[in-house]
C-alpha cells in the first residue's frame, strides 16, 4: 500500500491533503489486532501493535463520530455526523450495510454478543408541546441494516450522552439530566422491553465520563471528568464504592475477569488503575489536550488519542514492565501559506 498518507482517498483532482483529521472515537478490535480512529476526515484503521496506519473508510463526509467492533472483529459500526449509521467489513474495507432508520439522531452503538445484530441507545429527545420525548433503542440486522426493533424508553426527562448496554443487553444505563439546568443529577436504569425505569442512583457526577456494567450485569460504574469513580449495587441502589483520581478524567472499563480498571487521564500524564485491587499499575506521560480513550476487550490496552498524538499503553507480562509508545496524528489545519516559488 502507498505509504505517503497525504493521498490516501483523495478527492478527484486533488493532489494531497494535509492532515490526518481531529479524533472523535477510538476502538479496539476484540482480538487485538486493530485500533480504529474515528476522526473529521473519516475512519482510520491502525495496526495495533505498531500503530502504522494501514485503512482510511469514508471519507466522502468525514465527521466519523461512533466506531464499535463485532465481537469477531470482522465487522465495524459506523456513524458519521449524525448521520448514515453503516456496517464495514474490516477484511475488504467494503461497506456491508447502511442502517435503517427514521430521521437524524446521534447514538451509542454495540453488537450483540452474536455479531448479528447493531444496539443503539439514542439521545434524540425533542420537546414538542412542552412535552419531552421519549429516547429510543434501536435494533439493527448487521447485514443487511433492517430495523429488528424499536422501543422507547419512558419516564426519562433526559437520555444522556453516555450510555451502557447491560452484557445481555436486556438493561440500558444512562445519565439522567435536567434539560433546563444542563447538569446531570443521577445515573438511571431501563428495562428495554418495557422501556421502564427500574433503579435510579442519585449520586453522580456532575460530568459524566464513562459508564458500564460489570460482566455479571449487578454492577455499575461510573466514572466523571473531575476525578470521581463510583461503583454500583444497581440492584439495591446502593453505593458500593467510591475513589478519587484528582481532577483526572476517568475511564472505565469492565474486561471478562470482571476486575475494574480505569484510566485516570490528566493534561500530562495517565494512571492506569486496578480499581478492585486498588493497585497502580502505572504511568505514562501524555501531553496536550485531553483526548478519546478506549481499553482493549481483555484490559491488556489503553488507546489514548488526541489531535496530533495516539498513545498506546500495553500491559507487560510478569518480568517486563508496561511500555507506552505513540505515533504523531497531525489533526487539522488551521493556516497555511504557499513559498514564492511555489513548491
Amino acid at each position: 500500500m502507498n505509504s505517503n498518507l497525504t493521498t490516501w482517498a483523495l478527492p478527484e483532482g486533488a493532489m494531497a491533503r494535509l492532515g490526518l483529521g481531529s479524533v472523535r472515537d477510538t476502538a479496539f478490535s476484540p482480538d487485538g489486532q486493530y485500533l480504529a480512529i474515528g476522526t473529521a476526515l473519516g475512519l482510520w484503521l491502525y495496526e495495533s501493535q505498531t500503530l502504522s496506519p494501514i485503512a482510511l473508510w469514508d471519507t466522502e463526509r468525514g465527521m466519523t463520530e461512533n466506531v464499535a467492533f463485532s465481537p469477531d472483529s470482522r465487522l465495524i459500526v459506523t456513524q458519521a455526523f449524525a448521520e448514515d449509521v453503516k456496517v464495514w467489513d474490516t477484511n475488504s474495507g467494503v461497506c456491508i450495510a447502511v442502517m435503517e432508520k427514521q430521521k437524524r439522531f446521534r447514538g451509542n452503538f454495540r453488537f450483540s454478543p452474536d455479531g448479528q445484530r447493531v444496539f443503539a441507545a439514542t439521545n434524540e429527545n425533542v420537546w414538542k408541546n412542552r412535552t419531552l420525548c421519549p429516547g429510543k433503542v434501536y435494533v439493527w440486522c448487521a447485514q443487511t441494516g433492517k430495523r429488528i426493533n424499536e422501543s422507547e424508553i419512558h419516564y426519562a426527562q433526559e437520555v444522556g450522552w453516555h450510555t451502557a448496554f447491560s452484557p445481555d443487553f436486556t438493561l440500558l444505563a444512562s445519565t439522567y439530566g435536567d434539560k433546563i439546568r444542563d447538569i446531570q443529577t443521577s445515573i438511571v436504569v431501563w428495562n428495554i422491553a418495557t422501556g421502564a425505569q427500574i433503579a435510579c442512583m442519585p449520586e453522580c457526577p456532575a460530568q459524566v465520563q464513562s459508564l458500564c456494567f460489570s460482566p455479571c450485569g449487578k454492577r455499575l460504574a461510573v466514572g466523571g471528568v473531575k476525578g470521581t469513580l463510583h461503583v454500583w449495587d444497581w440492584e439495591n441502589e446502593r453505593l458500593e464504592w467510591t475513589a478519587a483520581y484528582g481532577q483526572s478524567r476517568v475511564c472505565l472499563h469492565y474486561p471478562p475477569n470482571g476486575e475494574l480498571l480505569a484510566a485516570a487521564i490528566a493534561e500530562d500524564t495517565v494512571e492506569v488503575w486496578n480499581v478492585t485491587a486498588n493497585q497502580k499499575l502505572d504511568t505514562f506521560a501524555y501531553r496536550g489536550e485531553r483526548g478519546f480513550a478506549c481499553f482493549s476487550e481483555n484490559g491488556s490496552q489503553i488507546a489514548v488519542a488526541r489531535s496530533s498524538e495516539i498513545r498506546v499503553w500495553r500491559k507487560g507480562d510478569a518480568n517486563a514492565q508496561p511500555l507506552s509508545t505513540h505515533h504523531e496524528h497531525l489533526s487539522t489545519v488551521d493556516s497555511l501559506v504557499f513559498s514564492a516559488d511555489g513548491k
